[in-house]
């Protein structure tokens, strides 16, 4: 009896401890919001934590990423890579009629060299001059070349099941872009721009589609296998330009052109 009344104290001792320290956590809590009132903000930790996840599941930023609105590239003309980028496009919109609004119009196909965030129009005009100071520079690199520069795309490649595109060719063509490509880096890197949005390794590629603004697609491999070995032609390097990802396309349904420069043009 003595032990079974000497272990109820102790158990009285534990449930007593358990209380004093259940009310020196809400002694912090209360404490916190207290300091916090007293900087006019109340804090709720956990109500914090669950907005945020809820924020990233909804594909929110934070508040150190920048998202881009501009971009410097290479237009692809050729009558050829879009005659065939229609016949891939037209298949994998019979597989997947859901595909269809993933798919890359025709009129705007390029080859991006950089992502930037132009905040105002002084940006904008600081951005003109950067490109024309980097054209320059890359002509430079192409007048040395013993022929034109010119961009040959064999195969499809993906990243994941977002973006399909028309893969470029690993050749010396292929190493010249990523010099032309560094070349636009260092100069608007010069001039205070740096890239911009989600960072990835410079993976030089012509988009067939993306599902960026329809993520229930999913660009599945079995829409385009029987085109992963195709050849899309080539596109010669003519020059470079700085387009608009949200102003309204041009005229001719291409992007928006805040500056272009013709390699040609430059010489005279």
């Amino acid at each position: 009896s003595e032990d079974v009344r000497s272990e109820d104290v102790r158990s009285e001792d534990v449930r007593s401890e358990d209380v004093r320290s259940e009310d020196v956590r809400s002694e912090d809590v209360r404490s916190e919001e207290v300091g916090s009132e007293k900087m006019g903000v109340k804090v709720n930790r956990s109500k914090q934590n669950r907005k945020w996840k809820e924020g990233m599941r909804k594909g929110m930023k934070r508040k150190d990423t920048v998202a881009p609105n501009a971009f410097v590239s290479i237009r692809v003309r050729s009558s050829t890579i879009r005659m065939k980028m229609e016949e891939v496009q037209a298949a994998m919109g019979a597989k997947e009629p859901k595909v269809a609004a993933s798919l890359v119009p025709l009129e705007k196909l390029h080859v991006t060299l950089m992502v930037v965030n132009l905040r105002d129009k002084e940006q904008i005009e600081i951005a003109k001059a950067a490109l024309h100071e980097a054209a320059m520079e890359a002509l430079q690199v192409l007048r040395v070349l013993e022929e034109p520069l010119v961009l040959q795309f064999q195969g499809l490649g993906s990243f994941g099941e977002q973006v399909v595109y028309a893969a470029l060719k690993d050749d010396e063509a292929a190493k010249r872009l990523l010099q032309l490509a560094g070349i636009v880096a260092t100069v608007f890197g010069k001039y205070g721009f740096q890239s911009a949005g989600k960072q990835r390794a410079f993976s030089p590629h012509l988009t067939i589609a993306k599902t960026r603004h329809t993520p229930r697609v999913k660009l599945t491999p079995e829409i385009y296998a029987e085109f992963l070995d195709t050849g899309f032609g080539n596109e010669p390097v003519v020059g470079l330009e700085l387009l608009s990802m949200t102003l309204p396309a041009d005229k001719d349904g291409y992007y928006h052109s805040f500056q272009s420069y013709a390699f040609a043009g430059l010489l005279k």
